[in-house]
């Protein structure tokens, strides 16, 4: 495509040897030429829209003024030219302004596989694993005012949340290295609003993202906004393993349970073991037989009887 255009910019320049009496028309023919082709493959579709937009307001505005005989015929150059000047500046400061991205080829070329990571995600840690391992893929991208939120929390928030959100710093300085992934920076800032959350859903929505987040308000808006929603909790607990009534598993009870003889254990995912009359056992690894399995708002618990 380049030596096309370069063949073509040959050939309007040796034009100027066969109408040697029209060479001013001519050369500002050329330079129109080039700096149209400048604007269509180098600059932003919004860039483009805006700068032929105020060509044809800013020449319309002129043609009136010639009409009504403001303007005498003499000075028409030196304003055509003027307008040129101020039609470029114009399409340059409107269609880079965040406010006016809703052409597709202004955003970059990242969008489409992009998950979008909150800052209750990056504190949590986990996400760095879920990443690493290669379970998510594709363009992972921290919004700026992501990385301000936490960082305004390491500042102000208190000891415990210092600690997460200096975890949350360190992991986005370790995203920036993992090979499986493409990590972007973002520096957008679509919403007018400003609230974390809508900001981040307004950012979605522009990049067709998924978002992943811990946050469950956050989860629930963006469901009712049709935006999709990884959420780590429901992940962690999806791939807690199955444990089916007739099975037996081996714990170690920690603490009495809540009726006579009972103990409890827990799994390593953190699943509760119920042992009917296990508190002999406690501090003891034992083999539970598993009578049933009850699913309740807390979690999942286990019910079962010491093998003996």
């Amino acid at each position: 495509m380049i030596y096309l255009r370069i063949f073509g910019y040959l050939i309007l320049l040796s034009m100027l040897y066969f109408f040697r009496a029209q060479w001013v028309v001519l050369l500002t023919l050329i330079v129109l030429v080039a700096l149209f082709d400048f604007l269509f493959s180098k600059l932003k579709a919004g860039v483009v829209f805006f700068t032929i937009l105020s060509l044809f307001l800013f020449f319309s505005f002129l043609f009136l003024l010639k009409f009504l005989g403001v303007v005498p015929l003499s000075l028409i150059p030196f304003f055509a030219i003027a307008f040129f000047f101020l039609s470029f500046i114009t399409g340059i400061r409107l269609g880079r302004n965040e406010r006016f991205l809703f052409f597709d080829a202004d955003l970059p070329e990242y969008r489409g596989c992009v998950r979008i990571l909150d800052a209750s995600a990056l504190m949590d840690g986990r996400i760095y694993q879920v990443i690493e391992i290669g379970f998510l893929d594709g363009t992972v991208m921290v919004p700026r005012f992501v990385l301000n939120q936490i960082e305004k929390i390491f500042k102000t928030g208190t000891e415990l949340k210092k600690r997460r959100a200096k975890m949350a710093l360190e992991l986005i300085e370790r995203l920036k290295n993992l090979k499986n992934i493409k990590f972007v920076l973002c520096e957008l800032d679509l919403a007018k609003e400003k609230d974390i959350d809508h900001k981040l859903l307004a950012l979605a929505r522009k990049f067709k993202a998924k978002v992943v987040t811990n946050d469950y308000s956050l989860n629930r808006v963006a469901s009712v906004n049709d935006i999709s929603v990884l959420n780590i909790n429901d992940l962690a607990n999806a791939l807690k393993p199955m444990a089916l009534p007739g099975e037996i598993i081996t714990i170690t009870p920690i603490k009495k349970g809540k009726e006579e003889g009972q103990a409890v254990g827990y799994l390593v995912d953190g699943t509760m073991v119920v042992v009917n009359d296990g508190e002999d056992s406690i501090g003891k690894e034992i083999d539970v037989f598993i009578t049933n399995v009850l699913q309740s708002s807390a979690g999942k618990i286990i019910f079962g009887n010491k093998k003996s």
